[in-house]
């Protein structure tokens, strides 16, 4: 075989290939990312091109995890309960300002730029602040729209 035939050989198969196809990667347990995604044809990293060792040698406590579990894991940290917790005026004013709410009643509102996205439907989550009285408050995480609906009528 021929060099250009054993290239088209390598190449065309990964040339087919979408990252999305990736089923494993890279991460340190804990963390909402992946460093990087396993490549199932070549063994290595999809966008730094590196084996296996090297990525996880560059990233002290790395570990090969798949997708699915990476994302279970994150959403399990993600599903938290809401608690409101008290801010201050200038924060409440500034999270109302910094952007027009995606969301917004007569006491609470969302920020419009996403804060992050569910790890379990891929719905994008949101800083949320209520005001109840004289009080400020702010949840003490990013939420979606329907825990809004919820969320901001608990106390």
């Amino acid at each position: 075989m021929d060099v250009a035939s054993k290239v088209e050989k390598l190449v065309k198969p990964q040339a087919s290939l979408h990252v999305s196809q990736c089923e494993s990667c890279v991460t340190i347990p804990g963390e909402n990312h992946a460093i990087d995604m396993i490549n199932p044809i070549t063994l290595k990293t999809w966008y730094g091109g590196k084996t296996i060792s090297e990525c996880i040698s560059e990233h002290p406590g790395a570990e090969v995890m798949t997708v699915d579990e990476l994302c279970r894991q994150v959403a399990e940290r993600q599903h938290t309960p809401i608690v409101w917790q008290e801010t201050t005026r200038e924060d409440y004013e500034y999270g109302m300002n910094v952007l027009p709410p995606i969301m917004f009643t007569m006491s609470s509102f969302m920020v419009s730029e996403a804060w992050d996205h569910d790890a379990s439907n891929g719905q994008p989550r949101y800083q949320a602040y209520r005001q109840r009285g004289d009080k400020y408050e702010k949840a003490n995480r990013p939420m979606t729209r329907e825990e809004f609906k919820t969320a901001r009528v608990v106390a």
